[in-house]
């Protein structure tokens, strides 16, 4: 019976489309559906192909299905991806954090940017573009940009009256994966959030990415992938709190085979700055197989910081 059930999964699955314009049934592609509406209706085991154009807004998927993008809107077999360059299935944020995933959701080829998690309220000030939720998700071939975690002009304080931390601003990887993608020019925290005293910013952790496992680091994965020209804060401060990995910030899992350019922990000289290019924090984290080059920090380690305090390296 159990066989049988499965296999009858398998069999019912769908295919919905979606096109920029669409208001249909996502049924064909004559009839391709909005985007919001795709990903509310798809079941487990469905997919939804996505054409070319701009989807402005924030949008979920919270089930087992796979969503491709940079299709030419003729498709009867899923697309080929070969890199995270030049995708033309753009989607842009307005105000709010871009992208969710959880319950196994998988997305292949899109461009995500204008993402904002400031007042989230599924992990909040996490992951601007892509937020991967606990309960797993996967992000192939997309490229992950101009996003940020937290919008410090908002000054939104936590309850003992501390800033808020920008966490993850391009992507917060929570029991994920990032695979093939392009993490690039994304911010943790833009703008100083000074308390009332009007002594420190907000902490900045993971520019690009924050990478976090729940229970086994390999539940937590980002590999293939480039992550460029992050930063934790857009600039250099004489008050500045301290900010951790400038390009990814790994709490527990695995980065692999990965090149890791051009990111920055800005803020004052502080010790406790770590990781222009990439930083452990707290559990068990493996990096295998990855160049860091050109990476700074304000701190203690340009290209790799492994702390030992708070962290099992």
């Amino acid at each position: 019976v159990l066989m049988l059930t499965g296999g009858l999964s398998t069999m019912n699955a769908e295919v919905i489309y979606v096109t920029e314009n669409g208001v249909g049934d996502g049924m064909s592609w004559n009839s391709a559906a909005p985007l919001a509406d795709a990903l509310s209706w798809a079941a487990k085991g469905d997919e939804i192909y996505v054409a070319k154009g701009t989807y402005t807004g924030s949008f979920a998927l919270k089930v087992a299905a796979t969503v491709y993008g940079n299709c030419e809107g003729t498709e009867t077999e899923p697309p080929t991806y070969t890199s995270a360059e030049g995708l033309e299935t753009f989607l842009k944020g307005d105000g709010k954090r871009v992208v969710l995933l959880d319950g196994g959701a998988t997305i292949y080829g899109f461009d995500i940017s204008g993402g904002d998690a400031s007042e989230e309220t599924t992990g909040v000030a996490r992951g601007g573009g892509l937020y991967i939720n606990s309960g797993g998700g996967v992000a192939k071939y997309c490229r992950i940009h101009d996003n940020k975690a937290i919008d410090g002009t908002k000054r939104l304080l936590e309850g003992n009256r501390i800033p808020q931390r920008g966490v993850g601003g391009g992507a917060y990887v929570w029991n994920g994966r990032l695979e093939n993608c392009i993490v690039e020019n994304n911010i943790a925290t833009t703008d100083p959030w000074l308390k009332e005293d009007n002594s420190v910013w907000s902490m900045g952790v993971g520019g690009g990415v924050c990478l976090e496992s729940s229970g086994d680091p390999g539940d937590a994965v980002v590999v293939n992938c480039i992550i460029r020209n992050n930063y934790t804060t857009p600039d250099d401060d004489e008050s500045s709190y301290y900010h951790q990995g400038g390009g990814i910030a790994i709490k527990s899992g695995y980065l692999i085979n990965s090149l890791i350019v051009g990111n920055r922990v800005n803020g004052s000289n502080n010790n406790q700055n770590v990781g222009g290019g990439v930083c452990t924090t707290e559990k068990e984290a493996y990096i295998i197989n990855c160049t860091a080059y050109d990476n700074h920090v304000k701190g203690l380690g340009g290209g790799f910081g492994f702390q030992s305090q708070n962290a099992d390296g």
